[in-house]
């Protein structure tokens, strides 16, 4: 990592922290994910929730707490924070979920998909875990907001290929390319999440749009902008 990239990202590193970003984000997200369940169904108590991709657990946990639904969240590596006291938290590869066919009503993913070497494999298994009819929701950055979520990199997406490539890897990530397809490596990012393709593939996977919103992380600055930093859908199974 250059000098001037070490600069750039301690500049930024001290902005999120002065205003608090990361907490309302997290609180933005647990505050969609809480508001479309309410949209979506009756009884939140009755509800089987698999987090997918679940992070720290502080926002699944969060969502648990104002609806006490049962919740299961999995990811490649334990919490790093001691908050998962009311979930039951499973240590595994989210493309290959160790659940049987039809446990849940709902599957949540928040900033995973962007992450995953094969996006539609990873849907087709949240279908495959799923009841019939069954709702998912899915938060991801806009890959072509003003300034990239990961690299905090202003107007990456209209810059080449090439250039992404070397800013993503400067900034600690991997590409695509740079690991493989087969690759258990979780640490890279595609450029290729925009909401067209998001809710293309879902669609090719049997599944239905119910919503889509926009997420402007609590941040009344931001809600200035027509155009979200991230967005938030919600399908449903067809079958």
């Amino acid at each position: 990592m250059s000098d001037l990239t070490r600069v750039y990202l301690r500049i930024v590193d001290h902005f999120i922290k002065k205003f608090n970003l990361y907490n309302l984000r997290n609180s933005s997200y647990s505050g969609q994910i809480v508001m479309a369940i309410r949209e979506h169904f009756s009884d939140y108590e009755g509800l089987r929730i698999l987090d997918i991709g679940a992070g720290t657990g502080e926002i699944i946990c969060d969502v648990k707490d104002r609806l006490n639904s049962l919740v299961v969240a999995i990811d490649t590596l334990p919490p790093s924070l001691n908050i998962v006291r009311s979930i039951t938290f499973v240590v595994g590869d989210v493309r290959f979920l160790p659940f049987r066919d039809g446990v849940f009503n709902l599957v949540t993913m928040v900033s995973i998909i962007e992450h995953l070497t094969d996006p539609q494999y990873c849907i087709r298994e949240s279908g495959r875990v799923m009841v019939d009819r069954g709702v998912i929701i899915i938060q991801f950055p806009n890959s072509q907001w003003f300034i990239e979520a990961h690299s905090f990199w202003p107007f990456l997406f209209i810059t080449p290929h090439f250039f992404k490539r070397i800013v993503v890897q400067k900034s600690g990530y991997r590409t695509i390319q740079a690991v493989g397809k087969r690759s258990r490596d979780f640490f890279y990012l595609r450029f290729d999440i925009t909401l067209k393709n998001v809710i293309r593939w879902f669609k090719e996977n049997e599944f239905s749009v119910l919503s889509v919103r926009k997420d402007f992380y609590n941040v009344k600055l931001l809600q200035r902008f027509l155009w979200p930093p991230s967005w938030f859908l919600v399908f449903k199974k067809n079958r």
